[in-house]
């Protein structure tokens, strides 16, 4: 018998208290449409109203925040194979301190007009939003498609808060985030934590600090992209004295 997984939902129910619990299930065999990017795939995969949510997301310019471009992968179906006419889940990969973060957006093609649940993958596990602070939910209408995308920025919201608690409860880690706060010559920066799934696990953090630079005397850039060049800092809470640094550049900028 397969390995069981762990898996955190988000759970919206109408008429209910609205909850956060694990799920502890087997892998599922669902009918998988081959990986790819480009949105000419994904979308012969969808039917309203999934497809017009994904398509206001990956359009939308928050969402493809830092230069990154946020991306649709792992598309696939929870219906029977004689119901099997569009998909209604998918991997979501998002554009987060340097590198995408994975969510699982599970609709229901059974009850299209409710919202998805949220799969975080692991490294995520300890990340409980504040479901009160999902403000969506509570006029969610599918036949909006911005709704996904509200969701998505409201949850980003509380991953951020998130992280800057995790990194509160080590002093080291907080006091690194202090000093580049307080030199006021970086702006707006992101701190992004994996932990393991044991309290007393070791805690990798990373520093996303943007930096302030001019692209004017740059040649074939295009004016209504947004180009972006930081430093990334990591650090561990067990060995703080040994810092990888490194300097992300926007995909953008790459091509």
């Amino acid at each position: 018998m397969p390995r069981p997984i762990v898996q955190f939902f988000l759970l919206w129910q109408p008429y209910k208290s609205r909850v956060l619990r694990i799920v502890l299930r087997h892998p599922i065999n669902m009918e998988t449409s081959a990986n790819a990017d480009t949105t000419s795939d994904w979308e012969n995969y969808f039917k309203s109203p999934f497809l017009d949510m994904l398509k206001c997301c990956v359009s939308d310019v928050f969402l493809n925040r830092r230069g990154g471009v946020i991306k649709i992968k792992d598309w696939r179906t929870s219906a029977p194979f004689h119901l099997r006419e569009s998909c209604d889940r998918v991997t979501l990969c998002i554009p987060y301190c340097g590198s995408p973060i994975q969510w699982e957006v599970l609709f229901d093609y059974r009850n299209p007009s409710l919202p998805p649940d949220v799969v975080f993958k692991p490294g995520q596990s300890h990340f409980s939003p504040n479901i009160e602070k999902l403000y969506v939910l509570s006029k969610w209408n599918s036949s909006n498609p911005t709704m996904l995308t509200v969701l998505l920025k409201q949850l980003l919201n509380e991953f951020s808060l998130y992280n800057l608690e995790v990194v509160s409860k080590h002093p080291r880690l907080q006091f690194e985030l202090k000093t580049f706060e307080e030199s006021g010559n970086y702006n707006d920066i992101e701190v992004f934590c994996v932990a393991g799934e044991d309290d007393n696990d070791e805690i990798e953090c990373i520093y996303f600090i943007p930096l302030s630079l001019d692209f004017c005397g740059l040649p074939k850039l295009n004016p209504s992209l947004k180009y972006e060049v930081a430093l990334m800092v990591r650090l561990s809470s067990s060995n703080v004295t040994s810092a990888q640094t490194s300097i992300y550049i926007s995909p953008n900028m790459q091509k």
